[in-house]
């Protein structure tokens, strides 16, 4: 008599995608929306920022701008531009604690 195969089952948890499943094609831009996180441009996410950008995203938040209406003149996420004010609240914070 032939052996019978077994198959060795893994304990725990079965596992599950992680990302989320849509039922319907949707374009990056309508998605973009969607999600909130709208790239205004064509620019990669991970670009360095320049001293010009910060020059200029200053001078909009003082202005009274909003985070979203800066990032859309400047081409960037909101969050990036969310993330860039906190560094450079932290680095002015730094430079007044030092007495500079």
């Amino acid at each position: 008599m032939a052996k019978s195969i077994t198959v060795k089952r893994k304990k725990g948890r079965p596992a599950t995608g992680t990302e989320p499943l849509y039922g319907l094609r949707i374009s990056d831009e309508l998605m973009g929306q969607i999600q909130g996180q709208e790239m205004t441009g064509p620019r990669p996410a991970g670009r360095p920022w320049t001293r010009v950008e910060d020059d200029q995203l200053r001078a909009m938040l003082e202005a009274g701008m909003t985070a979203p209406a800066v990032a859309q003149k400047i081409k960037r996420t909101v969050s990036a531009v969310r993330s860039r004010k906190a560094v450079l609240d932290k680095r002015v914070a730094g430079l007044k604690a030092k007495g500079k």
